[in-house]
């Protein structure tokens, strides 16, 4: 999985609406007919829940792809999950997602399917985080003390960020959890 992203768009046409974006990028065999789940279950209700991402193009996202071609290695594939999607084909959609509060306690995670059968499993939750957030922000204090301003050929001045230490990629987890939180926000303003 190379990356997880999420936001809140207004448009005209399509109105308000949260989205959770999944990106993959299949390094082994061809694949035919992928799917991609997002799968949580929870303990205390001993309910399991799976809901399947929409195909979408790479680089315009807000179309949905719906041809079934290979997906050959080295190909990089966009997954979405939309609220309005949700409240469309389901109406239990936001219902269901209110059982996801804490993407660790539910074990939240990105199924990837070929020809029906399981080929991936990605967690969305991080062993750790704690520890990793404090270490993110360790290392964001060592590496502001190498950054470097640069003069540009223009007169401008650029940032240039110093790289010395490393940092976890822990955006899935907080992704997840704001479209949740998103999605059950718009459904309570409605509410009232």
């Amino acid at each position: 999985m190379l990356k997880v992203d999420g936001a809140f768009t207004n448009s005209i046409h399509d109105g308000e609406y949260h989205y959770l974006d999944v990106i993959i990028q299949n390094l082994g065999i061809p694949m035919h007919q992928v799917s991609v789940s997002l799968y949580f279950k929870v303990q205390h209700l001993g309910l399991t829940y799976t809901i399947e991402m929409q195909r979408v193009e790479y680089r315009q996202r807000h179309k949905v792809v719906t041809s079934d071609n290979e997906f050959a290695q080295g190909m990089i594939g966009a997954f979405r999950l939309n609220s309005k999607s949700l409240q469309l084909h389901d109406s239990n959609g936001t219902a269901m997602l209110k059982n996801l509060d804490n993407p660790r306690s539910c074990n939240a995670k990105i199924q990837v399917y070929s020809q029906d059968y399981l080929v991936a499993e990605f967690q969305l939750w991080h062993r750790f985080y704690w520890i990793k957030s404090r270490w993110n922000r360790f290392a964001y204090q060592i590496n502001s003390k190498f950054n470097k301003h640069i003069r540009m050929s223009d007169g401008s001045e650029r940032l240039k960020l110093g790289k010395v230490l490393p940092c976890f990629n822990l955006d899935s987890q907080f992704k997840l959890e704001q479209f949740v939180k998103g999605i059950l926000d718009s459904d309570n303003r409605k509410g009232q």
